[in-house]
């Protein structure tokens, strides 16, 4: 079966409202939620889908990105992250190679690594010390984001004001239509975000494709929404405890998180 079927088997199919399995307040501004739903294929085929949401309240938390080992080559667990700079939560970031992340990193108002290509990014507001809103900017205006202070790429924004987009995919293939673990990093229209991982690629969770991500996020209110790295590191961790199943069976070290305080 060629791709372009693939792709349209992909968009018809139907997806079962997410179930609510529990909600925890982390701490002020910060809250937890664990959902499945059931992704429908046909009369009989129907493949959980669990996923995770941190809720963050604007100008409650303060979000960081950081680097693995603080190196722009460097590797390190998400666990290890968060207890070495004693942050409440957090999530993997950007893609990565040997050479260091695939898009750009700001820290504290540095660039680490370049605005690369067709990525786009995510950057952080700040105001008295706490996050007061996220703002999502393709590499056209890389100008505008100089005087940031932490900021991150992503490989495509899934939504934009509320619609469906795919920028830079040009065409169907695996990364974007194939069901993986994805971490994404999404706002409301009220200015609420969050961070969000999804299981994939084991019998529990199925993972999703961008197209049903996309979807999914409507439903749930979200009018933003960037793809951060997927597949294997995809992780979160709250008060230094693992809360997916990363797909690797075990905990990946990569090169970059978004940390919340």
């Amino acid at each position: 079966m060629n791709r372009f079927i693939l792709f349209l088997i992909f968009l018809v199919i139907q997806q079962s409202e997410a179930k609510l399995v529990f909600q925890k307040n982390i701490t002020n501004g910060l809250k937890l939620k664990k959902h499945v739903f059931y992704i429908t294929e046909d009369d009989k085929s129907k493949q959980p889908v669990v996923f995770y949401i941190l809720e963050i309240k604007p100008g409650k938390r303060r979000l960081e990105v950081q680097l693995g080992d603080d190196r722009i080559n460097g590797r390190e667990k998400l666990t290890e992250m968060v207890k070495r700079r004693k942050a409440i939560a957090g999530v993997n970031a950007d893609f990565y190679t040997e050479g260091g992340p695939q898009g750009g990193i700001n820290i504290k108002g540095k660039w680490k690594s370049k605005v690369k290509g067709h990525w786009p990014n995510v950057i952080f507001r700040q105001f008295k010390n706490k996050t007061r809103s996220i703002v999502f900017y393709d590499h056209t205006s890389a100008d505008r984001m100089r005087k940031t202070y932490y900021a991150c790429s992503g490989s495509t924004m899934i939504l934009e004001n509320g619609k469906p987009v795919l920028n830079g995919v040009t065409s169907p293939h695996s990364f974007a239509y194939g069901r993986h673990p994805r971490t994404i990093i999404a706002r409301k229209s009220n200015g609420d975000f969050s961070l969000i991982v999804v299981d994939g690629r084991q019998k529990s969770s199925a993972g999703l494709t961008l197209p049903e991500a996309s979807r999914f996020l409507l439903k749930l209110g979200y009018r933003w929404a960037l793809n951060l790295d997927g597949g294997g590191s995809s992780t979160m961790v709250i008060r230094n405890r693992i809360m997916n199943n990363p797909s690797d069976g075990k905990e990946r070290s990569f090169g970059s998180g978004i940390l919340v305080f």
